[in-house]
């Protein structure tokens, strides 16, 4: 009966571990996009100071010049970095998945040795107390609660 508590304990053990672990990374997951949006709207914040900077330096050096090119080009290279972040925050999200895609099967493949081993116990536990019973060897339920049994 101890092996099958013991097979019982694992499981629940691992069970918990494994809602731990998806937690965790959900907690992660969302901490990692509240410090990207964070560092977003710090870059987007400094790169309109620069760019009013910029504008005002232009203003001041020529008249003749056309304000929208400098900004123009401060714009492509913003648009540059948000598709290099996008791809680079895409790649880590699609290996976070995978990563978690190979955690779930593995876990699952161990869940299921688990519930083989729990079934194997069972059967022998069954085998073992139908042998007793067939020798008498296994005392019946009434048996365990007469005085005889608990005198040693």
């Amino acid at each position: 009966m101890d092996d099958v508590e013991s097979a019982n304990e694992r499981h629940a053990a691992i069970s918990s571990w494994l809602n731990t672990m998806k937690r965790a990374s959900l907690d992660a997951s969302t901490k990692k996009s509240q410090h990207n949006k964070k560092q977003r709207t710090e870059e987007s914040n400094s790169n309109s100071l620069h760019c009013d900077d910029y504008e005002e330096m232009n203003k001041s050096s020529s008249d003749t010049e056309e304000i929208g090119v400098p900004h123009s080009s401060q714009e492509t290279k913003r648009k540059l970095a948000n598709r290099k972040y996008a791809k680079a925050s895409y790649l880590r999200k699609k290996k976070l998945i995978e990563d978690l895609k190979r955690n779930v099967a593995s876990l699952k493949g161990e869940n299921r040795n688990l519930k083989e081993e729990q079934g194997a116990i069972k059967s022998q536990i069954k085998y073992w107390r139908n042998q007793m019973n067939m020798n008498g060897l296994f005392p019946s339920s009434d048996d365990f609660n007469s005085p005889k049994h608990h005198e040693t």
